[in-house]
C-alpha cells in the first residue's frame, strides 16, 4: 500500500493515472488529503491490509497509516530472535511496552505466557485486540498509555509482577 498526501484535489487525469499505477504495480494507493483520519483508497472499497508471521500462525490486520516493518523478511527474523532471547512461555508475565499492533505481543502469547502490550496510540491498540481476538489469544492484552508522560511510572499495570519486559521504542527514521 502507497499513501500520497495531497494538498489539493487531484485533477481526474492525475486520478487517473493512479489508477493505472494500481492496476500495473498490484499496489494499493491511499490519499491523505489532511490528518491521520483522512487517508482513503484511491479504489474504494480499499484492501484488507495484512502481514503474517507464520512461524507462530498469526496475521496481523493494519491500517495504512499504521507503523509495520516493511520488510517482512527481517521482520520475521527479528521477532523469532527476540522471542529466542525471552525465552518465555507458559507461567510467565511479560510486558511489552512500545507494542504497536501486537507484532512481539502476539506470538508471546502463542508461546502461553500473559502478556500486556502497552502503545500509546489507542488506534493502534484498537487493532492489537482486534489481531488477539482473531487469533485466539485470550493470554494477551492491551492499554493505551502515553510512556513518554511521567504518569507512566506510577500505572496500575506497572506494577506487575513481570517476570520478563520486552522493550521496542520507536525511532525517527
Amino acid at each position: 500500500a502507497l499513501v500520497f498526501r495531497v494538498l489539493a484535489a487531484l485533477p481526474p487525469g492525475d486520478l487517473e493515472a493512479l489508477r493505472g499505477f494500481e492496476r500495473q504495480h498490484g499496489v494499493h494507493v491511499f490519499l491523505q488529503p489532511g490528518g491521520l483520519d483522512t487517508v482513503q483508497p484511491l479504489t474504494p472499497p480499499g484492501p484488507r491490509l495484512t502481514y503474517s508471521l507464520p512461524e507462530f500462525g498469526l496475521e496481523l490486520e493494519f491500517q495504512p497509516a499504521d507503523f509495520i516493518q516493511v520488510n517482512g523478511e527481517l521482520n520475521r527474523a527479528l521477532v523469532e530472535r527476540a522471542l529466542q532471547l525471552l525465552d518465555c512461555g507458559p507461567g510467565d508475565r511479560v510486558l511489552d511496552l512500545f507494542c504497536g499492533l501486537g507484532n512481539f505481543t502476539l506470538p508471546i502469547a502463542r508461546r502461553g505466557a500473559t502478556v500486556l502490550g502497552v502503545e500509546g496510540d489507542a488506534g493502534l491498540v484498537a487493532r492489537a485486540r482486534q489481531n488477539a481476538e482473531r487469533a485466539g489469544l485470550g493470554g494477551a492484552s492491551f492499554v493505551a498509555a502515553n510512556l513518554a508522560q511521567p504518569e507512566a511510572a506510577t500505572a496500575a499495570w506497572l506494577a506487575g509482577p513481570w517476570t520478563h519486559v520486552l522493550l521496542d521504542p520507536p525511532r525517527a527514521g
